[in-house]
């Protein structure tokens, strides 16, 4: 049967060309449309209803008034998948799939971008892929570049730069007629912090307070207006004055003011309401700041807390990349740092539980800022509800962690007739602020560096382990083996060289994998009590020393706060 073409009405309903329905039939038929379709299916069609002239674009799959501009989606539909009445026509496009451009707007899959050729799947197509695995992906090309959609991270991927892109699905009912409307909207919404901690996205009611008399369109329209302005409205008998710059809703009469966020319309009402467990924040100089929040001078940053958590969800042991003010950012979510690649700048980030709304008491916040200060003074791997005030806990690493795979191929490189029984992480609190405060101090040293950070091995006696654990390694006790390198504690980057010098006793052997700031390193010799010094300043000293400078697997450490004794590995000889 030959193809049939329709277009959506304000009801939303797909009428046949040359139908009757609420508006006057088209003077071209269905068949007509198909026939012009065939002569050039990237042309245009025009024709007339009364005084309207209207025109039919193949390429954009619209038609539009020439007179009031207004535009309407059409679509074409072979005549043995329709129901008669439009219906599987109404159902196969119920939802449209977009993808965000550099600029920050929302392109429908299928159209061109002004710098971008047109996917070669349609919105259509998504969808229909998306039904059928809604967690599964689809392979589509763009000009010379191939992608690839995960519908369950809602991301969109080049398969060649792994820039990744959001996507988001919109019903084609929130059109206001030509498509700009539902565009602006699927963008971004908009939400306040209620009393009962729960987020209200603006124009829907709370349980205790009216609606607000402006949208969460409205809102994004005024922030792209002035991203550092106010808007005011009203709820009830109270006025309100929102501040983009400080992310703040306050009421002009009390004074109160509430947290408000900006969520991408492609996040899950749990997304949303997750955000108040956690926030993040940037490291500026000695001081956290939360993402989308001003501190003093300093502008707040352009994207929110509660974004970077949507992407930190999608990427939690990766890394993504996003875009503002045609800016490139990178974040690392492994390494828990924000990369700008043009500037090759680097900030360290953070996450952690939220602060609380304006209003909390003096102890609530003090609780906060203790919570924000542990979970940034400590890797986010810490298990921190394992923090001692003094000591040391062991907490074992499952076999599925990153750390424990990461940790597993450095064991096996060089000891591959055994395997690990188990790694246990050490957590003393005391010895890794040392450790980072001896960072900070190498860093200063050598400005714009960054230090020379390794996983490395030690092995020793297992009647040592505790006092390690406790009170780090001292190469009095620990380096009691050799000295052919100079007289401090011995770390190796192959495992079966520390293995020479661990004990069996039970059958179960244990080394220690220690984060080491070997920094600038210089040849060892028996002599050295301390590094040299470099040349031609006699009171900077190197950081460490080593057996062959040009590829060096033992180091020897003098410092013991550039150690921290990170992991106990535990192991066997295999089974043959």
């Amino acid at each position: 049967m030959e193809p049939r073409w329709y277009w959506l009405d304000d009801s939303a309903q797909w009428i046949e060309y040359g139908k009757q329905s609420n508006n006057p039939a088209a003077t071209v038929t269905s068949a007509q449309v198909e026939k012009a379709f065939q002569a050039d299916q990237e042309g245009t069609l025009r024709f007339q209803v009364h005084s309207q002239r209207y025109e039919i674009n193949f390429k954009g799959m619209i038609q539009r008034n020439l007179h009031t501009q207004t535009a309407r989606r059409i679509c074409r539909q072979s005549h043995d998948t329709s129901s008669g009445d439009g219906s599987q026509q109404e159902e196969s496009t119920d939802k449209r799939w977009y993808w965000l451009d550099e600029s920050n707007q929302w392109i429908e899959y299928g159209e061109e971008s002004p710098d971008h050729c047109a996917a070669t799947v349609t919105s259509a197509e998504v969808e229909k892929a998306f039904q059928a695995d809604q967690k599964g992906t689809l392979r589509f090309r763009a000009g010379s570049q191939r992608y690839e959609i995960n519908f369950k991270d809602m991301v969109q991927r080049n398969l060649l730069t792994q820039q990744v892109r959001r996507i988001c699905r919109w019903p084609p009912d929130a059109s206001d007629g030509d498509g700009n409307q539902q565009r602006e909207s699927t963008g971004q919404r908009w939400y306040w912090l209620d009393d009962s901690n729960q987020w209200v996205e603006y124009g829907d009611e709370s349980p205790n307070h009216c609606a607000a008399t402006i949208t969460s369109a409205e809102v994004e329209k005024a922030f792209q207006a002035d991203q550092k302005g106010t808007l005011r409205f009203q709820a009830g008998s109270q006025g309100y004055e929102i501040n983009f710059k400080d992310m703040l809703q306050r009421n002009l009469h009390t004074q109160m003011t509430r947290q408000i966020c900006r969520w991408p319309d492609s996040a899950s009402d749990r997304d949303i309401q997750q955000k108040k467990s956690c926030c993040w924040y940037w490291l500026n100089g000695h001081r956290w700041v939360e993402y989308g929040k001003q501190h003093s001078d300093q502008c707040a940053a352009p994207v929110s807390s509660a974004e970077v958590e949507l992407l930190f969800q999608a990427h939690q042991e990766g890394s993504c990349e996003f875009i503002v003010d045609s800016q490139k950012y990178k974040f690392d979510f492994k390494e828990m740092v924000q990369r700008n690649p043009n500037t090759q700048t680097v900030t360290k980030i953070c996450r952690s539980p939220s602060a609380e709304v304006s209003g909390s008491s003096e102890q609530d916040k003090k609780r906060q800022s203790d919570a924000i200060h542990t979970h940034h003074l400590f890797p986010s791997d810490w298990d921190h509800s394992a923090l001692p005030e003094t000591g040391y806990e062991l907490v074992e690493v499952s076999r599925t962690a990153s750390k424990y795979r990461e940790i597993e191929n450095l064991f096996q490189r060089t000891m591959k007739h055994y395997r690990i029984h188990r790694l246990r992480r050490i957590q003393n609190p005391m010895l890794w602020q040392y450790f980072q405060l001896q960072k900070e101090q190498m860093k200063k040293r050598s400005p714009g560096q960054e230090v020379d950070e390794r996983l490395l091995f030690h092995g020793t006696s297992s009647s040592h382990l505790s006092a390690i654990c406790e009170q780090n390694f001292d190469w009095r006790v620990c380096g009691a083996h050799g000295t052919l390198y100079g007289k401090g504690s011995y770390f190796a980057r192959d495992a079966s060289y520390s293995h020479q010098y661990c004990s069996s006793g039970t059958g179960h052997q244990s080394m220690f994998v220690a984060h080491v700031l070997v920094g600038d390193f210089v040849q060892g010799h028996r002599s050295f009590l301390r590094p040299p010094p470099r040349p031609g300043n006699v009171n900077r000293l190197y950081d460490s020393c080593v057996d062959d400078p040009g590829d060096p697997s033992i180091f020897v450490i003098f410092e013991k706060h550039q150690i921290y004794p990170a992991y106990i590995l535990e192991y066997t000889r295999s089974s043959q």
